[in-house]
Order: C-alpha cells, then structure tokens, then sequence
C-alpha cells in the first residue's frame, strides 16, 4: 500500500558536495589549491530499514484511522441536524394542535358565557391561553425555519436548495454513512 514506497535498500538518496579554495599549511610555504568533491550515501544497517517501514506502516494506519473517525464525525453532525429538524417539525405540529385545542375551548366558555353557566373570568384564561398558543406557534416556526438552515448548511447545499427530512421521527439509515 502506501508504505511499500520506504522499502528500497537506499535509505536516502545521495548526497553530492563540492569544495574548492585555497589551503595554506603551517609546514607549507605559500597556499595551494585545492578541490574536494564528495559522495555521501547513508545504508541502512542493523534492522533500520525494517523500523523505517514499520514506521511508514504506523503513519498510514494511523491516517486511516483519523479519517474513519472524521467520517464517523461527520455523519453523527449530519445526523444530529438532521434529528434536530425532525424534532422541531413535530413541536410545531404539537404547537398547532394545542392551538386549534385552546380555540376549541375558548369558543366552547364563549358559548357557556353567553348562557350563563361560565364567568367572564373562564373566558379571559381560555382567551390568554390562545393567545400563548398562537406565540407558541409563532415561535415553533421560526424554530423550524432555524433548523431547517442548519440543516442544509451541514449539508452543504446552497441557500436555494431545499432541504426537508423525511418521515416524522424516524432516524436516517445507520449504514448511509459509510456507504
């Protein structure tokens, strides 16, 4: 695999220097030219080309590894969002259906004060609480909205691009993501 590059028998390649100068020598009257040209070439010796390949071994078992786990990462990020839009999607139904439910009452105590069997007081808490219900609403869909953006952010898709989860609640296949 990756590591079979480390097995050669060079350890290096080889290294060319040059000198050149003038040399003067206490025993020597006057300089003298000289010039050095030299090969240098490291061998391996001793098991250092079987620690090297080891070691190459190690390196890539380990990328392997980090990306296994950042794919891992990754699609537990994109399952958690998309978790997260499901989850805001049902509390925006539950908001909707504690809605029509706070109508229904309030419409009923309307109808109980018009012939005397509720007080105005019954009809003030059942009219409060629609009006928490519909900020509940309100609420619910700027939730949904939010979710819904993060979701298409992790995705990476663009801003016109729609993105909805599926079925209400039901988590997305374990095995998509290392498919």
């Amino acid at each position: 695999g990756a590591a079979e590059g480390t097995a050669g028998i060079l350890a290096e390649n080889p290294i060319l220097s040059s000198e050149a100068g003038f040399r003067r020598d206490a025993a020597w009257t006057g300089s003298q030219t000289s010039l050095a040209v030299r090969i240098e070439q490291p061998l391996d010796l001793l098991g250092q080309a079987s620690s090297r390949q080891q070691a190459a071994g190690a390196r890539v078992t380990a990328a392997r590894a980090h990306r296994a786990m950042v794919r891992v990462e990754i699609a537990a990020r994109v399952h958690q969002t998309y978790l997260a839009a499901q989850i805001e999607i049902a509390r925006r139904a539950l908001a909707h259906q504690r809605l029509g439910t706070a109508m229904q009452t309030e419409e009923a105590l309307r109808f109980r004060a018009k012939l005397g069997a509720s007080s105005d007081i019954d009809l003030h808490m059942a009219a409060a609480e629609t009006g928490r219900a519909r900020a509940e609403v309100s609420g619910a869909g700027i939730s949904v909205a939010r979710a819904m953006l993060h979701l298409r952010e992790t995705l990476g898709l663009p801003a016109s691009a729609e993105a909805w989860p599926g079925d209400d609640l039901l988590a997305p296949p374990r095995d998509w993501a290392t498919s």
